[in-house]
């Protein structure tokens, strides 16, 4: 009875230990236009089982060309979060940003500042956790908001330096002043950067060891390169030089294994 007692108790040690690391979705939503001013929120939510945020960062990208010099307002999993001990602040924030190279950088930074006291709860259901507002500059260039899989991440409420998974993840196509298109990436394959003179850079979070295929298209839908990368299961690491192309837009795809995602990129020499 004691060994059955202890087997069980085991078991419900490890069930609850397995429930701290989930999945995370992350997605930009909700673009507004306004006079001089584009805004749009970063939301989450857990693909299945809910959890607790640790400290995270959410990194993005954006074509500083159409919008710039983004402000923050806080929306969730900041100092209006009092679950912390004998109700104090769960959280901290801060916003850093870069514009260099037609290309902008944005990393929202969430602080849990006391381990397993993160509030509210990431359910199925989208939450808000921020809102960045943008000048903007050339209305008729894309906005090119992506949520960089690189360097984004998220801590479980332990903040013990174990993570949860990424999921889905969702961008903004087309202009301010248009309907958005939302879209989503896959968090197994980053391609970056967004805008380059020269160099592209995949990581590729690869299940099997079905080789990578990779098209690049130019906006008249022509293939101008095909090429075949080798990949074991784990993470792969691919360069690709397109300083041979002349300036404009390229479609980059790639397909490995079930992993398959199709990246727009800037070429300016």
């Amino acid at each position: 009875m004691k060994k059955l007692l202890l087997l069980f108790v085991l078991c419900a040690f490890l069930l609850s230990a397995n429930t701290y690391a989930g999945i995370v979705d992350v997605r930009f939503a909700d673009p507004q236009y306004s006079g001089n001013s584009y805004c749009v929120k970063v939301q989450v939510k857990a693909q299945d089982i809910s959890f607790e945020l640790g400290s995270a960062t959410i990194f993005f990208d954006y074509n500083m060309d159409a919008i710039g010099k983004p402000s923050v307002k806080s929306l969730n999993f900041n100092d209006k979060n009092n679950c912390g001990p004998g109700g104090t602040t769960s959280y901290t924030n801060s916003f850093t940003f870069l514009e260099l190279d037609k290309a902008g950088e944005g990393n929202y930074a969430i602080l849990l500042n006391a381990p397993n006291s993160g509030c509210p709860s990431v359910t199925t259901a989208w939450v808000d956790v921020a809102e960045f507002c943008f000048e903007v500059l050339n209305p008729n260039l894309e906005v090119g908001l992506k949520i960089n899989t690189k360097y984004t991440a998220f801590n479980t409420v332990a903040n013990n330096g174990q993570m949860h998974d990424l999921g889905e993840v969702g961008g903004v196509e087309g202009t301010a002043t248009e309907s958005p298109v939302l879209v989503k990436y896959n968090a197994n394959i980053s391609v970056y950067p967004n805008f380059t003179q020269s160099k592209v850079y995949i990581d590729l979070k690869a299940q099997n060891t079905a080789k990578a295929v990779i098209n690049i298209y130019d906006m008249t839908g022509r293939v101008v390169s095909y090429l075949e990368k080798d990949a074991v299961v784990g993470k792969q690491s691919y360069e690709i030089d397109l300083a041979g192309f002349t300036n404009g837009y390229y479609l980059i795809d790639i397909h490995q294994g079930n992993n398959k995602v199709s990246h727009k990129v800037l070429l300016t020499h």
